[in-house]
């Protein structure tokens, strides 16, 4: 197990995989806030997790959670207007927490299909047939 120090005034032993496990087991809802995220590790990872993920409208999450928008959270960025963007990310967390735990455990099973074009052996089917096509 890996092991890190925090050096402050009371030294802090974390261990990060028993750490990590701990969240990810206890984690009611992920919201992913960024203003830039170029494809977006943290949402699949929390899509393949089955966790109720709250995403920005940017770029790189649109374009995974595209097919399963109806079963993800999903809020407007606002970075001209800090004060709507906080409504924007509040409505979505509001939206959330109004939805029973089943649905949202329906919805969270549900999402995982966007991960689908994104696993190994189907990246390794399109490229199969990209390169039949050219040869």
């Amino acid at each position: 197990m890996q092991e890190k120090i925090i050096k402050n005034k009371n030294p802090i032993k974390i261990h990060l995989e028993k750490d990590k496990d701990y969240y990810w087991e206890n984690v009611g809802v992920n919201c992913i806030t960024g203003i830039y995220e170029p494809f977006g590790y943290t949402i699949c990872e929390t899509i393949d997790r089955g966790i109720p993920v709250v995403v920005s409208n940017i770029d790189g999450p649109k374009e995974i959670i595209e097919e399963v928008k109806d079963n993800v959270y999903i809020y407007d960025v606002d970075v001209d207007d800090y004060d709507n963007d906080i409504k924007n990310i509040s409505k979505a967390l509001q939206d959330v927490w109004n939805t029973s735990p089943d649905v949202r455990r329906v919805n969270s099973k549900e999402a995982r299909k966007c991960l689908d074009k994104l696993r190994p052996e189907n990246i390794v089917k399109h490229w199969e047939k990209l390169i039949y096509e050219v040869i």
